[in-house]
């Protein structure tokens, strides 16, 4: 019996090993093969308790009935120490090469074990010819935190020579020759993601027309704002790109965002008479899941499968990675560009302001490409 292990983290992390574990196993007519399946599935800020798992709501439906998944949370100090314990015994032992190893980006597992500025790690390395599914859904990202927030410049070290990396998006323009990357087909994750509203009951009851998705990104939490910045921020540009009139706002927070945020937003943004459906959507229950827990990608799906809306009638603010993304697949919802130098330069911190900037160029340009 072959033994995978996956290292995860949030729901869209977890999605994007999901789909590649089903390319793999495609790719490798492992299909109908027994496989175990371990899941080291580590907290995050948006799930500290780990209570949100992507294996166990869909794993045998985007997989199959085959496969055995074991789900092990780590979710606080103690446990963490002891997976490290656990992967550097199999380091010694000489057995960390016998199993099929995941991770969402380089270095990835060695992050796990810093605390405080302080290395804990054993090892130079735990594991070789790893395979990678993307940070965050499915991009190719070659170090272990994007660029904007890394002040490191990290290069893929020599021991990943024989890695694979697969993926969706790739946010740079080049690829390194000497690693081996799987690009995962828009159509291949449009049929997974089918795969998981095909039984969800369509809700007719409402209308949700003229529909703005509206993501939020981690400017407070990352530091790289004051709280009032990013919400004075976001009502800047939302009177600027929104008919108050016509067009229906959907909060779409991060998983990484403090509570304390979406509320103060969304009070801000109904006290100046923006329509705001956020309360409509849960009293509707049409997802299980937190919002700001469930993939921008799959709720799209959902939204487009189960209330019957038109990808012509949404509309998405280019925020963050995951709306290129799903801009990727559902190609005829409209994207409004990025927040702009203007608002950036007036809100964000000086020392983030041109990586910002950076990340809404690639973004744009990004976008551009795919609707030639």
């Amino acid at each position: 019996m072959k033994k995978e292990i996956i290292f995860t983290s949030s729901y869209s992390s977890q999605l994007g090993a999901l789909i590649s574990l089903s390319k793999y196993f495609k790719n490798n007519e492992l299909k109908n093969q027994l496989t175990k399946i371990i899941i080291f599935h580590i907290s995050s800020k948006g799930d500290t308790k780990c209570s949100y798992s992507c294996f166990i709501d869909n794993g045998f439906n985007i997989l199959s009935p085959n496969y055995q998944f074991i789900v092990i949370k780590i979710n606080n100090i103690l446990k963490r120490l002891v997976l490290l314990f656990l992967i550097s015994l199999l380091k010694i032992l000489g057995l960390n090469n016998r199993f099929s190893i995941w991770e969402p980006s380089p270095n990835w597992v060695k992050r796990l074990f810093y605390y405080r500025n302080i290395n804990l790690n054993i090892f130079k390395n735990y594991f070789h010819n790893i395979k990678y599914y993307g940070d965050g859904f499915l991009c190719l990202s070659q170090t272990g935190i994007p660029f904007w927030l890394n002040k490191d410049k990290l290069s893929i070290e020599s021991n990943y020579k024989k890695s694979i990396f697969y993926y969706f998006y790739n946010l740079n323009s080049s690829i390194n020759k000497k690693h081996k990357y799987i690009q995962i087909e828009s159509f291949y994750i449009k049929n997974i993601l089918n795969k998981l509203t095909a039984k969800s009951e369509k809700i007719i009851c409402r209308k949700y027309k003229n529909l703005i998705i509206f993501p939020l990104t981690t400017f407070f939490e990352t530091n790289r704002s004051t709280l009032e910045s990013e919400i004075s921020l976001y009502v800047d540009y939302l009177n600027k790109k929104v008919n108050k009139v016509t067009d229906n706002i959907l909060i779409k927070p991060h998983p990484g965002n403090l509570e304390i945020k979406i509320n103060l937003l969304i009070k801000r943004l109904e006290t100046q008479n923006f329509n705001i459906i956020n309360n409509r959507f849960q009293e509707d229950q049409i997802i299980k899941l937190p919002l700001k827990v469930i993939p921008l990608e799959l709720l799209c799906s959902i939204l487009i499968k189960k209330i019957n809306i038109n990808e012509k009638d949404i509309k998405l603010a280019l925020n963050s990675n995951a709306t290129l993304s799903t801009s990727y697949l559902f190609p005829e919802i409209k994207c409004l560009k990025p927040f702009g130098e203007k608002l950036i330069y007036k809100y964000i911190k000086e020392e983030f302001t041109k990586k910002r900037m950076l990340q809404e160029k690639i973004l744009i340009k990004k976008i551009n490409q795919n609707k030639i």
